[in-house]
């Protein structure tokens, strides 16, 4: 009962970096989301966007296996470009650069690319923000935006733009910029991303929105979408199952690291023993118990003798002889 009182007196707080919630927040109200997402769009890709409107396939899911089916924040530019924003967090951490190749293949199928001429493809744009380390490159440590497209091996020349990949590190980024004036327009919606709190107690995100209207309106729709519980809570469960569903994955690789290792061990266990190293050295060395070898002893000992067994063929005394003379004709008149 402590528990549940300590919740309701301090209640969990709603994070961007919830996907729920950067996604409910990006499309509660579709006027004002693609307002915020044309801003955050023509930062990120420095390109002024005529019109921007919200993919009308894209719906707030009601259970949270709904983004395995769809984008999450599909939308369509004029000029003619689709882009899906995804909020990746931390049980989402694994593949990632296959996730994000396939989230581009699946953005390229959509209905406006449906039947059209290979010309006349629309180019599409997948953007990740990741609320975890990306794997830095070697020349580039502090690089916290990455962009790739399909490229020629040695040369790097572009084969085609018609497939863009955002991949941008939201930590990486609050690491590397410490005060507001280090902050582009990008950039400010990354910091307010990842340090926005219902309590704005983060000294830049609460500077990023006095100095701008636009973060002025997010607040509000956070506002909003914070005093829904129906939000909060479908909000809250979404993370318990994707950290659940993380913990089951995690424990399984373990366990199977763990499988692997013991396999190993009685490989190796066995080729000593079908070389006669004494016991006492392969308990020393391999590491294993002492029944786990006398089971392992016991297992070659019985594979030896079936293999003995099959090397004899010994004919059924039931079965009829066989003539083996060479030249001999039957006897028709039998």
């Amino acid at each position: 009962m402590p528990v549940i009182q300590e919740e309701i007196q301090h209640p969990p707080k709603l994070r961007c970096t919830n996907d729920f919630v950067f996604k409910t927040l990006l499309t509660y109200f579709p006027a004002l989301g693609q307002k915020f997402l044309k801003n955050i769009s023509e930062e990120l890709m420095k390109t002024h966007f005529e019109a921007l409107s919200l993919s009308p396939t894209e719906k707030l899911s009601p259970s949270s296996s709904g983004k395995d089916v769809r984008l999450d924040i599909s939308v369509q530019t004029i000029p003619m470009r689709l882009i899906n924003y995804e909020m990746q967090g931390y049980a989402s951490e694994m593949n990632i650069c296959n996730r994000s190749a396939y989230y581009a293949a699946m953005l390229l199928t959509q209905p406006a690319n449906k039947g059209a001429a290979y010309s006349e493809l629309v180019p599409v744009s997948q953007v990740f923000f990741l609320d975890f380390p990306f794997p830095p490159k070697a020349d580039q440590p502090d690089k916290a935006i990455h962009v790739y497209q399909l490229q020629e091996k040695d040369e790097h020349d572009v084969l085609t733009n018609l497939i863009t990949i955002y991949i941008i590190e939201l930590k990486k980024i609050i690491q590397m910029n410490h005060s507001y004036q280090e902050l582009d327009g990008f950039e400010k919606w990354c910091w307010f991303f990842e340090k926005y709190d219902e309590e704005i107690s983060d000294p830049i995100v609460a500077e990023i929105i006095q100095r701008n209207d636009i973060f002025k309106e997010v607040v509000e729709v956070m506002k909003v979408i914070s005093s829904d519980p129906a939000i909060r809570n479908a909000a809250f469960a979404h993370e318990r199952d994707l950290r659940d569903k993380a913990q089951i994955k995690y424990d399984g690789i373990q366990e199977g690291i763990q499988e692997g290792i013991q396999l190993n061990q009685l490989q190796n266990a066995q080729a000593m023993f079908k070389d006669h190293v004494p016991d006492e050295l392969i308990l020393k060395y391999i590491g294993i118990r002492s029944d786990q070898l006398n089971s392992l002893k016991a297992q070659i000992a019985s594979s030896l003798i079936q293999e003995s067994e099959a090397s004899y063929d010994i004919s059924s005394p039931d079965s009829p002889a066989v003539n083996t003379t060479e030249g001999t004709e039957p006897d028709e008149s039998q």
